[in-house]
């Protein structure tokens, strides 16, 4: 467990037990303990027994007490909720934490509350030195190797680039100043975090002041960001290839051709399988499927990265190239078909022969639009199949 823990024997006072988390907090070693006293402080052990004793003498098996103690952060003053150990007479399991305002039972049960909520909370004082995390967050940033005490102790666990550090510090000094000007504001903000299994989340922050107390909600969105990420993937790629659908590749077109043309050579292929529909009414709609995506994925081995290729239904694939003239663009289409028709495309046991047609142009000042660059390289394509196929046609 993230609490600290000890299981407590009276009388004497001693500590037969503690976990890692106790031992992280009042330096102790696992294993056989001597007095309570030489750790938490001489007038712990006393408060502690009269709290067992009282509890005993009422007939209750509970008893929360708030102490300063000596821990391996200084002194520190903790609240201290007991409970007896039915099957062991005269021990008791001692679960502590940070203290917080209130008295009697209302710690307990507000750390309790705390510790059950699935978002992170932190609490700290009014010079930010740290108060109370809760589980949700000692879940994220419980730093085995370094115990965050201070705020400020964070930011170099979170943010190990330095580069990255510098921007994130700035804009928290830039919103706690906003909070400044208006104490019932709430700041949010999302960062990028390193946490405690040195993975980085994404972590949406919110905090304001409430009295002299510093409070921080934190939520893990990044299962929520990855699936925002993948439906918009998803709405802009085709389900069989995985490559762009014609939706997004005409977005992306229509993006570079928004460049003056004097800046920017902006080419287009228009891909076909040829005779397509013979290896569908050969091998079956399956077989026809496997060989649009082994294609495809030949191709995107082929093109360079700054290439974007899309499936515009069927057996039919263009390819955006920005920064490519005829030349290259007409090189890369030859190549194109040539590796395509190098060898059979297997489909398990089969081997099927594949050849390409395509069609190819490059923007022109007099283009209007896009679509007038997209409907000459159709045209380019058709012509390449009128031709006989197997060939690449360009035209200007």
């Amino acid at each position: 467990m993230d609490a600290a823990l000890l299981v407590l024997h009276e009388p004497p006072m001693t500590i037969e037990a503690a976990n890692p988390a106790a031992s992280r907090l009042f330096g102790l070693e696992l294993g056989p303990l001597p007095s309570a006293a030489a750790h938490l402080g001489a007038e712990v052990p006393e408060a502690l027994r009269a709290a067992m004793e009282g509890a005993t003498a009422r007939g209750e098996a509970r008893a929360v007490l708030r102490l300063p103690c000596r821990t391996t952060h200084g002194v520190r003053t903790l609240t201290f909720s007991l409970g007896a150990l039915p099957e062991a007479p005269g021990r008791w399991l001692a679960t502590v934490f940070p203290a917080v305002a209130g008295q009697g039972e209302w710690p307990s049960s507000l750390a309790e509350i705390l510790h059950a909520l699935p978002v992170g909370v932190e609490l700290y004082d009014r010079d930010l030195n740290a108060l109370l995390y809760n589980k949700a967050s000692d879940d994220l940033f419980f730093y085995p190797e370094h115990a965050v005490v201070h705020f400020e102790d964070w930011w170099s666990l979170g943010f190990p680039d330095p580069k990255v550090r510098a921007l994130v510090v700035e804009e928290w000094r830039q919103r706690m100043a906003a909070v400044a000007r208006d104490p019932e504001s709430i700041q949010q903000t999302e960062w990028l975090v390193r946490c405690r299994d040195g993975t980085d989340r994404a972590v949406q922050f919110r905090f304001r002041w409430v009295g002299q107390t510093y409070v921080l909600v934190l939520s893990d969105v990044t299962a929520q960001r990855q699936l925002e990420q993948d439906l918009r993937r998803l709405a802009g790629s085709d389900p069989l290839t995985g490559l762009l659908n014609r939706r997004r590749f005409l977005e992306q077109a229509e993006a570079e051709f928004a460049a003056p043309l004097e800046e920017t050579d902006l080419s287009m292929l228009m891909l076909d399988i040829d005779h397509f529909k013979a290896i569908n009414d050969a091998h079956g709609h399956a077989t026809g499927d496997a060989v649009i995506s082994i294609v495809a994925e030949l191709c995107r081995q082929i093109l360079r990265s700054e290439d974007a290729i899309a499936r515009m239904g069927g057996e039919e694939f263009a390819v955006l190239m920005p920064h490519a003239g005829p030349r290259m663009a007409m090189a890369l289409a030859d190549r194109l078909i040539a590796e395509v028709a190098h060898a059979p495309v297997a489909v398990g046991e089969r081997r099927i022969p594949v050849q390409l047609s395509i069609g190819g142009t490059s923007r022109c000042a007099a283009d209007g639009s896009v679509f007038d660059v997209l409907a000459r390289a159709d045209r380019a394509l058709y012509a390449a199949k009128n031709a006989g196929r197997n060939r690449a046609i360009f035209m200007s």
